[in-house]
């Protein structure tokens, strides 16, 4: 089976469900921010909270956005320490998302 993109939400929705404690906030998608790539999709998110208000204290810290391999079905998430775009090329290179 490999996932839709709608498949692939839930399932980045339910990785961070599982990473963060969210109280009355959610997660957000940033859907303008999101990437389709030969592989499946580049997922970006946020707090609710810090969409809403701009307030950084509602700010997630070191959220890198989450890669969702279709075909496998499975995320990964992206480091943010050398930048997010070093680093998705490296998590794509490691987990051989661009030799398809």
């Amino acid at each position: 089976m490999t996932w839709t993109r709608e498949q692939a939400l839930q399932a980045a929705r339910k990785h961070l469900l599982t990473k963060y404690q969210l109280g009355d906030d959610a997660v957000i998608f940033l859907d303008s921010f999101t990437r389709e790539r030969p592989y499946g999709w580049v997922f970006f998110y946020e707090s609710r909270r810090f969409v809403e208000t701009g307030d950084i204290m509602h700010a997630f810290g070191g959220n890198g956005p989450l890669v969702a391999d279709a075909e496998r079905e499975r995320i990964f998430e992206v480091g943010t320490a050398n930048g997010v775009e070093a680093e998705l090329s490296k998590t794509e290179w490691r987990e051989g998302l661009m030799v398809r």
